[in-house]
């Protein structure tokens, strides 16, 4: 018995050896993965610079300097996790930006980050004709321009004049698509009107359109679980990030309401609404987006909140804390002044659960090529939280915007975010 004993053990450790010089002979290699950052569509305005960290953000790993639209490689490495700054430098009427995003333990690869600068097109006249109903408000949507939304007596009037300017995007086939309403004082009856495809000349000339606002808008009641000061209704076609506002919410900045009064028009080509709910106080703002091939009846706002402090002595913010679902957080630092005709904003970014955020270390080179950077005039500003339905943490976030090519608004159904003001 002692024999077999003996003999099994031999057997054992000469297949445990046996496997030890196999593993030897055929080391694992590991797997190297590719990290670029491509901008487009005018994401720099400026001079860019990205700087690749290390993981704690404390050291300078590479520096790339990049222009336009531009890929910046820095290579392969092993790691999947990796924390990087860009920074854009720009001057826009005047006024000198050094816009800084850093992210910190993101996943590495292949980024693509669009921009929405398309250069300036030219600008637009448009004359609205109406029923004299005895309107006060007046709403203009295009493609370019957002909105626009002005409030004046039109008692005894049937049209009024805007001029727009200026238009920075049009639809991809140089056209302008043009939405017009018109509300009366005590915001019971709206209409409206719109053009699509309309032709239009670029650079300096002035482009006229007239808009019959002829349909009577629908009306209805949006329940919600939150209070908001303003809501904005917007068409989204082929899921692209080209919203026109077509609706009007009556009720003003001043004003809270749980049950807003919404007119629109369901005649408006679309794929989807685009609805807008936001409020704030003296603590902080939240803004809700919902995404529905319908006007809501009810909307249930998400109730997550972020709170911390800011440590002056360390510049960070530390003690953050979430309530409700966080996918990612972010903090912000900014310096603006008028008289040195100069703004830096600086935003990082970092896992939703993270207790503390710090800003990387730049390296000198940067503070050298970038002499108005001056790191000491950043003041905190604000914590914020972001929430996507159809993600779960920051990862997945940068996967679907950053590394998935398919339609802006295809990507999620609603979205929500909320910012907590942080001092020293």
């Amino acid at each position: 018995m002692k024999k077999l004993v003996l003999s099994t053990t031999i057997l054992i450790l000469l297949f445990f050896l046996g496997c030890q010089n196999t593993a030897t002979d055929e080391p694992i290699v590991p797997t190297k993965t590719s990290f670029k950052l491509t901008f487009t569509n005018g994401r720099v305005r400026g001079q860019g610079y990205a700087i690749l960290h290390r993981a704690d953000g404390k050291d300078t790993v590479v520096v790339k300097s990049y222009s336009d639209n531009s890929t910046v490689d820095f290579g392969s490495f092993t790691e999947n996790i990796v924390s990087f700054t860009y920074i854009d430098v720009y001057t826009d009427n005047g006024k000198k930006y050094i816009q800084i995003t850093s992210n910190i333990d993101a996943p590495s690869g292949e980024w693509k980050l669009d921009g929405n600068h398309y250069g300036y097109k030219g600008k637009m006249t448009v004359t609205m004709n109406f029923p004299n109903l005895n309107f006060n408000s007046t709403n203009i949507g295009a493609v370019g321009t957002g909105f626009g939304m002005g409030y004046s007596n039109l008692q005894n009037r049937t049209s009024e004049k805007r001029l727009y300017l200026p238009i920075y995007r049009l639809n991809s086939d140089n056209t302008i698509n043009i939405f017009g309403s018109v509300l009366n004082a005590a915001g019971d009856s709206a209409y409206c009107g719109w053009i699509t495809n309309q032709s239009f000349k670029m650079n300096d000339t002035t482009n006229a359109y007239s808009l019959n606002l002829t349909k009577q808008m629908d009306a209805k009641f949006v329940s919600l679980n939150r209070s908001v000061r303003s809501l904005w209704v917007g068409s989204i076609v082929n899921n692209e990030a080209d919203i026109v506002y077509n609706a009007f919410s009556y009720f003003g900045s001043s004003v809270q309401t749980s049950s807003p009064k919404v007119f629109y028009s369901a005649e408006f080509p679309k794929d989807k609404y685009y609805v807008s709910f936001s409020n704030s106080d003296s603590i902080g703002s939240y803004y809700y987006y919902v995404l529905n091939p319908n006007i809501p009846a009810s909307v249930s706002i998400p109730t997550s909140t972020i709170t911390g402090n800011y440590n002056s002595s360390l510049n960070k913010y530390e003690n953050i804390s979430t309530i409700g679902t966080v996918d990612q957080i972010g903090a912000y630092w900014q310096y603006t002044s008028s008289d040195n005709k100069l703004g830096i904003n600086w935003l990082v970014y970092k896992t939703g659960t993270a207790k503390e955020i710090i800003r990387p270390t730049l390296p000198q080179e940067i503070l050298t090529q970038i002499p108005e950077l001056n790191i000491s005039l950043l003041q905190p500003s604000s914590l914020g939280l972001y929430d996507y339905d159809t993600a779960s943490s920051m990862e997945e976030i940068i996967n679907m915007f950053f590394k998935t090519a398919s339609p802006y608004y295809s990507k999620y159904n609603s979205y929500y975010s909320y910012t907590r003001l942080i001092k020293n």
